[in-house]
């Protein structure tokens, strides 16, 4: 996957995003990353926004949501 030279030089490389998977489906975008804490958003392929489980595993919040109404 490809992210224009701003986010590549000022985030990838200064440790605030990670890209990780494999695609298409199954990438793993993490912002906001900090030491020893988890990032503050994480998203999935198809823009699908990505949480953590009390255990933090990752979860895709939206199949959450609809499985608890």
């Amino acid at each position: 996957t490809t992210l224009c030279a701003w986010h590549h030089l000022r985030a990838v490389h200064r440790g605030l995003v990670r890209c990780s998977g494999s695609a298409p489906g199954a990438l793993r975008f993490e912002l906001g990353l900090r030491t020893g804490r988890a990032p503050l958003a994480a998203y999935g392929s198809g823009d699908v926004r990505l949480g953590a489980d009390a255990r933090g595993r990752v979860t895709d919040l939206r199949a959450a949501a609809a499985a608890r109404s």
